[in-house]
This record gives structure tokens, C-alpha cells and sequence, in this order.
């Protein structure tokens, strides 16, 4: 592959802005992006008593199954992924009445609390009308049956599999006595810094979506006294809870400065009637002199952002500011709230480019091209070194918020570099 054609398709940050600009970085790949059948297992599989029925071709569900159970730090379904398959008379006629003698024998079977009906391309294409089928079976069972959308041509990954089947899980919630606490939405936060920090002040985490979790514990979270959103993740049930139950929230997944994560925790505390704990300014103090010490080793390097949980555009901001390069920047969405650092990276007289997630094999005929001194994200470490890489991985960013994240990425950048100039030398 010429290196022209390797970052033909995509294009500079500069020209990014919407959705619609950020392209795939090849159109040939391997092996391709999880479908979001595969994000809707995930969540599913948290919550205890439910069943996850996809309607589709039984491959979907094959899909959905082997990837659940086969990524065993999310868990599996443990037989509760079931497969509706749909022939050719049910793509055109309609599967209603299939459908509910399906529902019936799952019912019976499996005794569940609450069945996730799970669409695939097939009945988005056909114009199924699920949300009327879902509908009509809870009535006639007595048991919620919960849409979720997942028709994968619409989207770009999993993520948005994530997204639907809590703001599905909505239609579990009833209007409940407050409780002096709050929900921590979109990410698995429950141990974070900000839940320890509302706790140390009082606040109580009424409950953290998603987490193992049963559907009556889903159940009281409108008695929650507001939302904070720790990921995009939870920004449509946020939004669903606010409009069914009048649950403010707000979001606290877009910080990595000092002073932003500051005002955020003051944001935050003012809401909730608390005084701002001390250990804020504190570990904002912390943060500006480990930020001082890490600018000097860290300017003039470059990195790659791959896949990972971090929200890559604030990432990539944080660092540019520091006088690390972003050379591409690899995201699914660029939203208005991603203006700010797209701004800020090209006031630093940078300019990457940007390209859709990409897979390792995509990402083979870049490492030599674009020569980052880092590549964040998971990577075939032994390629990386043949081109005097280093690679870092982020796994526990996905469950820290506020100063801990920041500090964390700031040492996994610092040891990065570090290692790198360890590698150079080696070379001499």
C-alpha cells in the first residue's frame, strides 16, 4: 500500500466538523467494528433476570452469543440471548403473530422479569414495527418488553447498542420517594473519585448504570436527586429520565484540566447544597505541579490516539496543550462540545489527521508512515517496536473520572516517553 492511499480517505482535524467527516482510514478492513448487537449484550447481560431476544437472521445471534461469551472480562448472557429468526415470509409479510407465539414459549421457558426485543438491519430495512409488537406484549404478559435498536448501517460501532438498552431501561423506572443521593450514568463509576468524594460529603451513589444490577433496583433510580453523566453513554438516559420524571442531570465525563475539573466539582456541589470538599483544591494543586514537572519531558513528542475510553478529542487537547503532537486521531463522533478542542489542538498549530475507529490491520500501513513516538490504545506490541513505538494501553481510564484520569494519563505519557528515550539511546 503507497502512503498516499493510506491516509487518502480521511481527513485533517481542520476540516472536521460533524459526524459526517470522519471517514474510515481504508475501506478495505479487517476485521471490522463491532456491531451494536454486540454493545447491547454487554448491558444486557447486567441486568439479573432479563432476556435478550434478537430479532433477526440467527447469524446476528450467533454474532451477538460467541462475542459475549468469548470476551470474558464483560461476562456472558448465560444462555438468556435468544434468537427470533425470521424467514423469508416474515421479511415480507410481517412476523407479528410469529412473534407472539415466540414470546409466549420464552415466557414460559425462561420466567424472565423484563425481555429486551433486540432489532437487527433485517426489520429496520423491512420497516418492522417493533415498538407497537413491544407494546402488546407487555400488555398481554404482564412483563416489561423493552425495544432496543440496533440496526448497525444507521451507526458506527457498539456504542450506540450501550446507549439504547438503558435508555430503554427507563420504561422500567417508576416515580419514587428522593433519597439524599445520586446516580452515576454511563460508565462503570461506582468506585471512582467522584463517588468517593459525593460520599466523604454525605451524598449517597443511589445507584451507578450500568453495574450488575437487578431491575428492581432500576427501578427506584428517579428517587435519585440528579443524574451525572459520566460517559456519552448515559446522555440519552439522562435525557429520557429528565423528560419522564423531571431528573436534572449533568455531565462530568469531559474534563481533564485542573480548573475545569474544579469548576465541575464546584458545579456539582452547589447543586447538591454541599460545600466543595477540601481535597478538591487539593488535588487541583497536586495536578498544576505534576502538570509543571511533566511539560518539559513531554514537548516536541507525537503520538497516535487509537481506540480507547477516554473521549479522544479532549485527550488529544489536553496533550496538545503540553506540546505533544496528536498526529491522527482515531474517534466515532465529533459533537459541538468537541469545537472547543478542536480549536485549541489547531492553536497549537497542530493538525491531525482524523479517522473512524480503526482495527490493527487498518492500522499496519500507518505506523511507518506517520512515525509517533506513542501509540495509545490496544496494538500488537511487537509491530509497534519494530518502528520504535511505544505502545500504551488505557485500560483503567475507563472507570476514573476527574483528577485521578488526568493523573493517570499524565504518568502513563510520561513513562511513555521516558521508555522511548530509552529506546533511542539504545540505538546510538
Amino acid at each position: 500500500m503507497q502512503d498516499k492511499t493510506v491516509l487518502s480517505h480521511v481527513k485533517r482535524l481542520s476540516a472536521v466538523n460533524g459526524r459526517k467527516d470522519i471517514m474510515p482510514l481504508s475501506w478495505v478492513t479487517y476485521p471490522g467494528t463491532h456491531c451494536p448487537l454486540f454493545g447491547a449484550a454487554l448491558t444486557v447481560r447486567q441486568l439479573k433476570n432479563a432476556v435478550m431476544l434478537v430479532i433477526g437472521t440467527e447469524e446476528c445471534t450467533y454474532y451477538t452469543k460467541s462475542l459475549s461469551l468469548v470476551y470474558g472480562e464483560f461476562g456472558g448472557l448465560d444462555g438468556r440471548c435468544l434468537s427470533f429468526v425470521m424467514d423469508k415470509h416474515d421479511v415480507t409479510f410481517g412476523c407479528k403473530e410469529k412473534l407472539e407465539r415466540a414470546a409466549q414459549e420464552l415466557v414460559e421457558e425462561y420466567a424472565p422479569e423484563a425481555v429486551f426485543l433486540v432489532t437487527t438491519c433485517v426489520p429496520e430495512m423491512t420497516g418492522e414495527d417493533i415498538d407497537s409488537a413491544a407494546e402488546s406484549l407487555w400488555k398481554a404478559h404482564g412483563i416489561p418488553f423493552l425495544p432496543v435498536h440496533t440496526d448497525h448501517f444507521r451507526c458506527d460501532g457498539h456504542l450506540s447498542g450501550i446507549q439504547n438498552v438503558w435508555a430503554a431501561c427507563a420504561a422500567l423506572m417508576e416515580p419514587s420517594a428522593p433519597v439524599n443521593g445520586v446516580n452515576l450514568l454511563g460508565k462503570k463509576a461506582g468506585r471512582s473519585e467522584l463517588a468517593r468524594l459525593l460520599e466523604a460529603a454525605g451524598v449517597a451513589v443511589h445507584r451507578t448504570l450500568p453495574s450488575d444490577c437487578s431491575l428492581e433496583e432500576i427501578k427506584s433510580a428517579p428517587a435519585a436527586r440528579l443524574n451525572i453523566v459520566c460517559s456519552k453513554q448515559g446522555l440519552l438516559l439522562a435525557k429520557e429520565m429528565q423528560r419522564c420524571f423531571g431528573t436534572p442531570w449533568v455531565s462530568f465525563y469531559d474534563r481533564c484540566r485542573p480548573a475545569e475539573i474544579e469548576e465541575g466539582y464546584g458545579m456539582l456541589f452547589e447543586l447538591l447544597g454541599k460545600p466543595v470538599p477540601a481535597e478538591v483544591a487539593e488535588k487541583a494543586q497536586r495536578l498544576r505541579e505534576k502538570l509543571a514537572l511533566a511539560e518539559g519531558n513531554l514537548r516536541g513528542g507525537t503520538f497516535i490516539l487509537g481506540n480507547s475510553s477516554v473521549e479522544p478529542f479532549v485527550l488529544a487537547s489536553f496533550f496538545a496543550e503540553l506540546g505533544m503532537e496528536p498526529l491522527l486521531i482515531q474517534a466515532k463522533e465529533f459533537e459541538a462540545s468537541d469545537a472547543a478542542h478542536k480549536e485549541i489542538i489547531l492553536g497549537q498549530g497542530m493538525d491531525p489527521y482524523v479517522s473512524q475507529s480503526a482495527n490493527l490491520a487498518a492500522m499496519a500501513g500507518i505506523y511507518g508512515l506517520l512515525k509517533p513516538c506513542l501509540y495509545l490504545g490496544p496494538a500488537e506490541r511487537d509491530i509497534l517496536l519494530q518502528h520504535r513505538i511505544v505502545g500504551i494501553g488505557l485500560p483503567k481510564a475507563g472507570q476514573m473520572l476527574g483528577f485521578e484520569l488526568a493523573e493517570h494519563m499524565l504518568d502513563c505519557f510520561t513513562a511513555g516517553m521516558e521508555r522511548r528515550r530509552q529506546i533511542k539511546e539504545n540505538e546510538i
